[in-house]
């Protein structure tokens, strides 16, 4: 009979256990789709009417890659060479995000790539029928020796 009490509290408390751990997946999952529905992200387009542009065009563009970009030291002792495809997001207010290598080779001439990228100025941000749009492009960043 003692065990059989024993048993049932044991049967009780696990029950309490349990209802604690639904109610708070439950609240956990409420939270969680109520953040998820205030934070909506714009789409990136891939073809805007105005294409994103580095500010001053090509030719600063240029200036800033060869004033920026260090050869990483390894890569040069090892004769290493290539051209690193990275692929960014220029958002609506021209910052520079979402830097990856979609092509690459040699892991310094990448890292060195994304980091370039990354530390760029802010750009003049593509439009789409009038209104400034999250723009996606892929930029080569090529390392000859």
């Amino acid at each position: 009979m003692r065990n059989q009490i024993d048993f049932l509290k044991l049967q009780h408390i696990n029950l309490k256990i349990m209802k604690k751990i639904f109610l708070f997946s439950i609240l956990s999952l409420l939270f969680v789709g109520a953040s998820f529905a205030q934070t909506q992200v714009e789409p990136i387009k891939y073809q805007s009417d105005v294409q994103p542009e580095f500010v001053g065009g090509m030719d600063a563009m240029m200036s800033y890659m060869g004033e920026n970009l260090k050869y990483p030291e390894a890569a040069k002792n090892a004769g290493i060479q290539g051209t690193i495809y990275v692929q960014l997001t220029i958002e609506k207010d021209g910052k520079v995000t979402e830097a990856i290598a979609v092509r690459g080779g040699d892991a310094d001439l990448v890292a060195e790539a994304l980091r370039v990228i990354s530390e760029m100025p802010n750009w003049t941000p593509g439009q789409h029928e009038g209104k400034l749009v999250r723009t996606s492009m892929t930029l080569p960043v090529k390392f000859t020796l």
